[in-house]
């Protein structure tokens, strides 16, 4: 499953992505860090393997992260709650992936993660939570998103990190039930019509004799 990590510089997409391959933290991206990880996990009973791409190092490289999402199953859009601006940066990242995935139905898996509620006191986190909630679901109305959820998390603390992939998987694995069902209904109704006109025109022969 290729997970690509969308978002501001500095709101935590690295820091994200460690601690779920490796159960590390590491407080400021280091360049020198790898940007693509891949991690085996058991969601529902199920054997996975997540290849996760993180974009820090292609910021400056539409056309490689273009190609990126393009062929990705899921993404994670992070914005830090203790820094509003980063909100700007999810619409923009929200409209660059639905223009590389060129869907009729923007059903893509997606989850948006509210980084570094470690920082923030309960009041702080509440209204904070609410505000950018609210900006997303803006967001998610205006390019018609149907396979997403807001979830907070913190890298430092290694809270909500591995729920976020694991609903990932579930939203894919639930879509592709879902996908699998409709070919299956349209080749039982291209079945049914292909019966009713050959037996139409059989009927058709049997009168003329």
């Amino acid at each position: 499953m290729r997970i690509v990590l969308l978002g501001r510089g500095g709101v935590g997409k690295s820091a994200i992505t460690i601690q779920f391959c490796q159960h590390i933290f590491y407080p400021e991206y280091d360049p020198s860090i790898e940007d693509s990880y891949r991690k085996t996990a058991i969601v529902d009973n199920t054997q996975l393997i997540f290849d996760i791409l993180d974009t820090a190092y292609l910021e400056y490289y539409s056309p490689m992260k273009e190609q990126y999402m393009h062929y990705a199953h899921a993404f994670i859009v992070v914005c830090d709650l203790t820094d509003r601006p980063t909100l700007v940066e999810v619409n923009s990242a929200v409209n660059d992936l639905v223009l590389a995935q060129d869907r009729e139905v923007n059903d893509m898996p997606i989850v948006f993660a509210l980084n570094k509620i470690d920082l923030l006191n309960d009041s702080d986190k509440k209204l904070a939570t609410e505000e950018f909630s609210s900006e997303i679901r803006k967001i998610v109305n205006e390019f018609s998103l149907t396979n997403w959820k807001i979830m907070e998390c913190s890298a430092k603390q290694r809270q909500n990190i591995d729920e976020i992939f694991m609903d990932l998987a579930r939203r894919r694995q639930y879509y592709d039930i879902v996908d699998d069902f409709t070919l299956l209904q349209n080749i039982t109704l291209e079945n049914s019509q292909k019966k009713s006109i050959s037996e139409h025109s059989r009927h058709k022969k049997c009168s003329l004799m």
